[in-house]
Order: C-alpha cells, then structure tokens, then sequence
C-alpha cells in the first residue's frame, strides 16, 4: 500500500492531476475492461444500478487551477485532449446550448467541467447499465440533482454518497427536513 501511495504522490509531485492512478488490464488479476466482461456476460445475473451527479466535474476542477483560466479560444485545445478533435467543437457547441437551457450563463470553465464530468462518470453509467438491459438482465440508472451547499460546486461527485449510507454532513450536503427526507427517499429506492 504504501509503495502505491508513494507513486502517486510522485506523480501529483510531477504536475499530474485528476485519476493518477487507475486499474490496467494485466491478464492475471484484471483479465480484461471491466465493460468487456458484462458484455460478455460476467454480471448477467446481477441487477445494475449506475448513476452520478449532475455535475460531477466541479469538485475536481478544484485541483486544476488552468480550468478557471480557460477562455473562448482556448476551450477548444483543452477539449480536444479528451474527444478526438473533429467532434470538439460541436461537442462545445451542445454543452454550451444544454447549460444555457438549464438557465446558466455558462462560461469556458463550465462547458469543460460538464464535458469532462460526463466522460468521465455519467457514459460510463449509461454504457454499463445500456450493457445489462441489452443482456436482458435488470439494470437502473440516476442522475442525482440535489445541490451541495458548498457555493460553486452544484451536485458534485460523491455529494449522493452521504444521502445513500445516512452519514450526511452540514459543511457538505446541507441540514433540515429536506435532507433528512432525501435520505431516507434514496436509502429506501436502493433498498
């Protein structure tokens, strides 16, 4: 544990932000993309449910100073380090028309952090339980909307965590009635 913990603090030490350490198939422990595996039918006879938040982005676009920095001109070039390039600017042009008709007033940083949010945790949800429904095998998918008390970071990743397992906290998800009701609402759904 500690060998892997010293890595990554290397690599963090070398500029590498976000996920610096993640599983790889290795034929022997991980024998092949876990989305390989339910395709084939690993997981066939368990239910799925995947989901996450709206904006899962925004809690790491803390780590990245260079996302508050991004511009017109430049959201294009950061862009495409995700998507291949011929599908960047009309990717930018989608997020941009979405955020503006949930009724922001989106800027270079917010149309990132929702393309990046949605590559990294929401398709990845909707591949997998795509996946299992088209085995014929249950699988639910969420979008969790309720919005941190923390200005700035809307529903960010882990906020639903909190609400599912009880252990919420004032600093982080709010207080009152409200959540309270929200818990015991989503505890009961995943029972």
């Amino acid at each position: 544990v500690q060998a892997l913990l010293d890595a990554q603090q290397r690599l963090v030490g070398m500029g590498v932000r976000g996920a610096a350490m993640e599983p790889v198939v290795d034929g022997k422990i991980l024998s092949q993309l876990p989305l390989d595996a339910v395709k084939g039918g690993s997981a066939k006879s368990i239910t799925v449910l995947a989901g996450g938040n709206l904006n899962e982005g925004t809690l790491f676009s803390a780590m990245d100073p260079d996302i508050a920095k991004l511009s017109v001109a430049s959201l294009p070039g950061r862009v495409e380090r995700i998507v291949p390039r011929e599908h960047a600017a009309d990717l930018i042009e989608q997020y941009r028309k979405a955020l503006v008709n949930r009724g922001n007033a989106p800027t270079p940083a917010d149309i990132y952090i929702a393309i990046q949010g949605d590559k990294q945790f929401r398709m990845p949800n909707v591949r997998l339980v795509e996946l299992q429904r088209g085995l014929g095998s249950p699988g639910f998918s969420y979008v969790f909307s309720w919005k941190c008390v923390v200005p700035d970071l809307g529903a960010c990743h882990a906020l639903d965590v909190g609400f599912v397992f009880g252990s919420t906290y004032s600093e982080f998800h709010g207080v009152g009635t409200s959540v309270d009701r929200l818990a015991t609402q989503m505890q009961d759904a995943w029972i």
